[in-house]
């Protein structure tokens, strides 16, 4: 199946080379499928909008923040305050620690995190939710300085 867009096809029922489903577009026309192991935290229906607005230009990897226009779900990442009551836990299938809010409720978002990987004949979705831009945790073996800043003011909602 080729990369490119092109209006004969069906891409939401198409399948490519390997048998996968290809779920999505990108705006310039790439193949985006999601994996069952993804950290997708979007309905179907926003995550294919929030896709068709992504421009991938044939980049390896990328993260996008896609503004939706519209208030479009609930952030649970949320900035903390010295008022905040701050705990850690590690959740399943993590590497360390994520930092954790008490008390708190989700935030409106008009904001959604989309991160997709090349892979051979279009892109991978690893994860997506909603929210603004958002670092790695600081174990992650990609995060920088800015994630660690990131994270010292910045919490996941406890549910």
């Amino acid at each position: 199946m080729s990369k490119r867009y092109s209006p004969e096809i069906d891409y939401f029922s198409a399948v490519d080379d390997l048998g996968a489903k290809v779920m999505m577009r990108t705006s310039d026309g790439y193949s985006v499928i999601d994996r069952p192991n993804s950290h997708n935290h979007l309905p179907l229906a926003i995550l294919k909008e929030a896709v068709g607005k992504v421009t991938m230009a044939g980049a390896a990897f990328q993260k996008t923040v896609v503004d939706m226009g519209r208030i479009v779900g609930k952030t649970e990442c949320v900035e903390t305050t010295d008022d905040d009551e701050i705990v850690y836990s590690t959740r399943p299938g993590r590497k360390g620690p994520t930092r954790f809010v008490l008390n708190r409720e989700p935030e409106d978002t008009q904001f959604i995190n989309v991160i997709l990987k090349r892979a051979d004949e279009g892109y991978v979705l690893i994860s997506a939710f909603f929210g603004g831009n958002a670092e790695p945790e600081p174990w992650d073996r990609h995060a920088t300085q800015a994630a660690v800043d990131f994270w010292a003011t910045h919490a996941l909602i406890v549910r």
